[in-house]
């Protein structure tokens, strides 16, 4: 895939960092590369323009009153992240440098500029941008870009919304477990919810990379750590996690205007983000959905689903909630599936368009109650229909087998999420190649 090399920099320390743009340059060049992004799509993921524009562009985004203090390397790596939302893919060899203290103060400057006096402080590591997705590497300066999980892995028809952890670390680590090991620090529910995310890939034979690296797209304050033993490799997913009670980071806000097609880096609104969490567009859906994940101390998405109207809404800002856990089976005590448990009994859900009444009965099957799926996926949903609930849909079913069940005995017919698609899902299998 060829990029405009504008948007393809390699950083290494001591090279020529080129001649920073006028803004009004840098926007057409912007422009130019998000038309020729538009037509092209990632090397293993489905195309996501919004994620591939973003990574892409993250570099020349203008940080305002910068003053970062880090005592290591590992600091200053997580608080670029924590405190801007520079998503950023760590790989380290066990004994790299990662020592000594970093500080850097300025009034205005650009993450090119922040993460190049990093990199000056910690002289053995080095920045790549990958070629076909955006996606930023940090790693050792003495390791070359393309022996980074060199590991080629053969993807099957189908992977389309499963589980990042459950659904494919999980299983290549099962299939090659002295080459791909994955670790979990802290809490393990919050790791499993950390990697219970939805990621689709193209079928094909892809590299151990390219797969993180459509990992990332799939999720803006999701990153990865990884830990190279030669060809093996241990890898740590994760989320960015927001530093301080401050605002929004620059990182979501640029994310927010991509998606949305927003002039300015203006926070959204409750209201706003109400509207496009709840929005007949799935994209617009996922937007908001990421946008919230990424900022989810500040954003009151509790109030919203309290204080949304009975109805439509109600539902899509409390699946908006679960998407973001997409545990296999969440607690019936969480608030989104409580207020979806409220209207559907009330006597309005009938008035339900039938794509919101499938999800909610999905949601509710989840934690048991399943004769209201085993109900609804009797009916024949037309195209229209079905695609007001993708990706969703899939997303849940992948999930959980509880939903897997009630399908199959309900005979549903819809495509993606028939019977006979149903037991693709739990038959399916990674076959990892060794080269």
């Amino acid at each position: 895939m060829k990029i405009l090399s504008a948007f393809r920099p390699v950083y290494r320390r001591g090279s020529d960092r080129g001649h920073a743009l006028s803004p009004a340059a840098r926007g057409s060049v912007y422009a130019a590369a998000l038309a020729c992004l538009l037509l092209q799509g990632s090397a293993a993921g489905a195309s996501n323009e919004t994620t591939t524009f973003w990574d892409r562009t993250l570099l020349d985004m203008e940080l305002h009153d910068v003053d970062m203090s880090a005592a290591s390397f590992f600091d200053a790596f997580n608080k670029l992240g924590r405190g801007y939302l520079v998503r950023a893919v760590l790989a380290t060899e066990p004994d790299g440098q990662r020592v000594g203290a970093f500080r850097f103060t300025r009034g205005a400057c650009t993450v090119r500029e922040l993460v190049g006096a990093m990199l000056d402080t910690y002289p053995g590591y080095t920045l790549t941008q990958d070629p076909e997705t955006g996606i930023l590497w940090i790693y050792p300066v003495s390791v070359p870009y393309e022996s980074i999980l060199p590991l080629e892995v053969e993807i099957p028809p189908g992977l389309i919304g499963v589980p990042m952890l459950q659904g494919l670390l999980y299983k290549l680590r099962e299939q090659a477990p002295g080459a791909c090991g994955v670790q979990c620090f802290g809490a393990r529910q919050v790791f499993e919810n950390a990697g219970a995310y939805p990621v689709t890939l193209r079928p094909g034979v892809f590299t151990m990379r390219d797969i993180i690296n459509v990992c990332c797209q799939a999720s803006p304050s999701r990153t990865f750590g990884v830990t190279m033993k030669g060809l093996a490799a241990s890898i740590r997913p994760g989320d960015i996690l927001q530093e301080g009670a401050g605002g929004a980071r620059p990182g979501s806000l640029r994310f927010w205007r991509l998606g949305m097609g927003k002039a300015g880096d203006v926070e959204p609104s409750p209201e706003e983000l109400m509207e496009a969490l709840t929005s007949p567009n799935a994209h617009e859906r996922w937007v908001a959905r990421s946008y919230v994940k990424a900022e989810l101390f500040h954003v009151p998405l509790e109030a919203m689903i309290n204080g949304a109207p009975d109805g439509r809404k109600a539902i899509w800002a409390s699946l908006a909630m679960l998407s973001m856990l997409n545990l296999a089976t969440p607690s019936p005590e969480m608030l989104g599936l409580k207020r979806i448990q409220r209207e559907m009994s009330l006597d309005g859900a009938a008035s339900l368009d039938r794509g919101t009444a499938v999800l909610a009965a999905m949601e509710m099957a989840r934690v048991g109650d399943d004769a209201l799926l085993k109900k609804v996926a009797q009916w024949a949903l037309g195209p229209d229909e079905l695609a007001t609930i993708d990706p969703d849909a899939v997303r849940i079913a992948n999930s959980s087998s509880i939903v897997r069940a009630a399908l199959k005995e309900a005979n549903c017919a819809w495509p993606g999420l028939s019977a006979s698609d149903v037991r693709g899902m739990e038959e399916r299998k990674l076959l990892v190649l060794f080269h």
